[in-house]
Protein backbone atom coordinates (compact mmCIF):
# COMPACT_ATOMS: atom_id res chain seq x y z
CA UNK A 1 0.00 0.00 0.00
CA UNK A 2 2.80 2.40 0.89
CA UNK A 3 4.60 1.70 -2.38
CA UNK A 4 1.46 2.50 -4.38
CA UNK A 5 1.05 5.82 -2.59
CA UNK A 6 4.75 6.56 -3.13
CA UNK A 7 4.48 5.84 -6.86
CA UNK A 8 1.37 7.97 -7.27
CA UNK A 9 2.90 10.93 -5.41
CA UNK A 10 6.19 10.59 -7.30
CA UNK A 11 4.39 10.51 -10.66
CA UNK A 12 2.25 13.50 -9.74
CA UNK A 13 5.22 15.59 -8.61
CA UNK A 14 7.29 14.60 -11.62
CA UNK A 15 4.45 15.45 -14.00
CA UNK A 16 3.88 18.87 -12.43
CA UNK A 17 7.59 19.76 -12.29
CA UNK A 18 8.29 18.53 -15.82
CA UNK A 19 5.27 20.43 -17.14
CA UNK A 20 6.38 23.64 -15.43
CA UNK A 21 9.97 23.37 -16.70
CA UNK A 22 8.89 22.47 -20.23
CA UNK A 23 6.32 25.23 -20.42
CA UNK A 24 8.79 27.84 -19.18
CA UNK A 25 11.43 26.80 -21.68
CA UNK A 26 9.04 26.66 -24.65
CA UNK A 27 7.04 29.76 -23.60
CA UNK A 28 3.79 27.82 -23.26
CA UNK A 29 1.10 28.01 -20.63
CA UNK A 30 1.50 25.09 -18.17
CA UNK A 31 -2.14 24.03 -18.66
CA UNK A 32 -1.63 23.87 -22.44
CA UNK A 33 1.47 21.76 -21.94
CA UNK A 34 -0.31 19.41 -19.53
CA UNK A 35 -3.35 19.04 -21.81
CA UNK A 36 -1.11 18.36 -24.82
CA UNK A 37 0.72 15.67 -22.84
CA UNK A 38 -2.56 13.99 -21.89
CA UNK A 39 -3.89 14.17 -25.46
CA UNK A 40 -0.59 12.94 -26.90
CA UNK A 41 -0.49 10.02 -24.48
CA UNK A 42 -4.07 9.03 -25.22
CA UNK A 43 -3.53 9.18 -28.98
CA UNK A 44 -0.04 7.72 -29.35
CA UNK A 45 0.99 6.33 -25.97
CA UNK A 46 4.42 7.05 -24.53
CA UNK A 47 5.80 8.45 -27.79
CA UNK A 48 2.86 10.84 -28.03
CA UNK A 49 3.44 12.03 -24.47
CA UNK A 50 7.12 12.62 -25.18
CA UNK A 51 6.53 14.49 -28.43
CA UNK A 52 3.50 16.50 -27.28
CA UNK A 53 5.38 19.58 -26.00
CA UNK A 54 7.51 20.08 -29.13
CA UNK A 55 4.49 19.51 -31.37
CA UNK A 56 2.50 22.07 -29.37
CA UNK A 57 5.36 24.57 -29.68
CA UNK A 58 5.42 24.06 -33.46
CA UNK A 59 1.64 24.50 -33.70
CA UNK A 60 1.83 27.72 -31.69
CA UNK A 61 4.65 29.09 -33.85
CA UNK A 62 2.83 28.17 -37.07
CA UNK A 63 -0.31 29.86 -35.76
CA UNK A 64 1.64 33.01 -34.90
CA UNK A 65 3.27 33.11 -38.34
CA UNK A 66 -0.06 32.59 -40.12
CA UNK A 67 -1.56 35.48 -38.14
CA UNK A 68 1.40 37.65 -39.13
CA UNK A 69 3.08 37.98 -35.75
CA UNK A 70 6.69 39.13 -36.08
CA UNK A 71 8.61 39.28 -32.79
CA UNK A 72 11.33 41.52 -34.29
CA UNK A 73 8.87 44.33 -35.05
CA UNK A 74 7.36 44.07 -31.58
CA UNK A 75 10.81 44.31 -29.96
CA UNK A 76 11.69 47.33 -32.10
CA UNK A 77 8.42 49.04 -31.22
CA UNK A 78 8.94 48.48 -27.50
CA UNK A 79 12.47 49.94 -27.73
CA UNK A 80 11.12 52.99 -29.55
CA UNK A 81 8.48 53.55 -26.85
CA UNK A 82 10.93 53.26 -23.94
Amino acid sequence: MLSVVFLVVQNLVQTVVATKLTSDRLAQHPIASLVSTIVGASLAGLLGAILSAPVLAMVIQIGLRVRGYDPSTRAAASRADG
